[in-house]
């Protein structure tokens, strides 16, 4: 009996993981739109984490306007054993990668029982009273104190003053922090200054990390894809002499100068990474330069085109399984703060199909022109950071 539902619960994360991740592509597509030629970074995992839990106080059409946009596909009492799961196998993932929730409400209101704790038993978040009316400047620090312990320092702040109001009845609040170090560290030594080459014709110059190393390669006629491993404490090899990490950086270059980001975010988006299968057979030649990713996004207009109007419409959003009071609660703003460093010693960061090619012996990937990257976790699938890169 163990076993099934053991079974049952994989087959469940695994129903939710591919979901978020078709949400991530979605939203990471339109923000994309809305930041043409921009470098670009954000967490999709945080994201769906927050709408998540503002899924769980919505009731009725507004909840299925969350399960739309967040491309659930589960029961209700599956999904909520999905998103446990999830959670907990997260947590006990890595000291690498740390994910924090909290909730925040406004004193005023009283907020059901059964909302605050399913809040705490899938996403192991307190709901924290403060008074948004009369000490908002209070609440801010309070807030960004948060942001800032759980980020390492990393994330200085979620919210401005003058962004919280008497109208303001709660904040859901989600951090992610993750620092990792490479598997196969890059050589300073090796790091050389060398051309980039931008979207616009014109080059750069960029410092240019340089290793030789087996590492996952895979692609298509069009694309070529390298994974890059970060360390892991149980890190072994196992029989296909690929190495088991659990947190990977996933590299996408079109092969062609002529293709842009947006042509390749199609394939990505399509699902054309999951078709791929990597091997760790042949030596590569990498060059890929340092870069840092630093931006804050306003999410609104994004997640209305996705198909989350209802839910931030005040006159119509029915939250009436969070709060006991009437409020003409709305989603009315989501902002993400996300920033991406890749060096040669790792990474930090806080929030169609072709025909395969064979690798021969040995490969060269140059990343020396725009690519579009992820990180993943290789265990639950789910993507924590997607962004692209047009200039380092």
């Amino acid at each position: 009996m163990r076993r099934n539902s053991a079974c049952r619960d994989s087959q469940q994360v695994q129903s939710l993981v591919e979901s978020v991740n078709q949400f991530a592509l979605w939203l990471f597509e339109q923000v994309s739109n809305d930041r043409p030629k921009s470098n670009l970074v954000f967490s999709p995992s945080s994201i769906a984490s927050v709408l998540a839990m503002a899924r769980l106080g919505a009731s009725g059409k507004t909840r299925e306007c969350f399960d739309f946009v967040l491309e659930h596909k589960l029961s209700e009492v599956e999904l909520g054993e999905a998103y446990r799961v999830l959670m907990d196998e997260i947590a006990a993932s890595s000291s690498d990668l740390c994910i924090a929730n909290r909730v925040w409400g406004d004193a005023r209101f009283g907020y059901h029982d059964k909302f605050q704790a399913d809040l705490l038993d899938l996403f192991h978040a307190d709901l924290e009273r403060v008074d948004f009316a009369n000490e908002s400047e209070s609440a801010v620090g309070k807030i960004n104190a948060w942001v800032r312990k759980q980020t390492d320092h990393r994330i200085d702040r979620i919210v401005d003053s003058g962004s919280i109001s008497s109208a303001t009845t709660m904040l859901l609040t989600n951090a992610v922090s993750f620092n990792g170090s490479w598997l196969l560290p890059f050589d300073r030594k090796e790091t050389k200054t060398r051309p980039f080459h931008l979207s616009d014709g014109t080059t750069t110059s960029v410092k240019m990390m340089s290793q030789r190393e087996h590492l996952g390669i895979a692609g298509t006629a069009d694309y070529m894809v390298l994974q890059l491993p970060y360390r892991d404490t149980s890190q072994v090899e196992q029989a296909d002499g690929q190495p088991r990490c659990r947190f990977v950086m996933q590299i996408v270059l079109p092969r062609h100068p002529s293709f842009t980001l947006d042509r390749a975010m199609d394939w990505v988006v399509a699902g054309g990474i999951n078709e791929l299968q990597f091997s760790y057979a042949s030596e590569v030649k990498v060059s890929l330069p340092r870069f840092r990713i630093e931006n804050t996004l306003s999410l609104e207009s994004a997640l209305k085109t996705l198909g989350l109007s209802l839910a931030m419409d005040p006159a119509r959003a029915d939250y009436s399984n969070m709060c006991e009071q009437e409020t003409g609660m709305s989603l009315s703003k989501l902002t993400q703060r996300a920033m991406v460093e890749v060096d040669e010693e790792g990474t930090v960061a806080s929030a169609a199909t072709g025909a395969w090619l064979t690798v021969g012996r040995s490969a060269t990937f140059c990343v020396d022109r725009p690519f579009l990257f992820q990180i993943i976790d290789r265990q639950t699938k789910l993507i924590h950071f997607l962004g692209r890169c047009e200039r380092p």
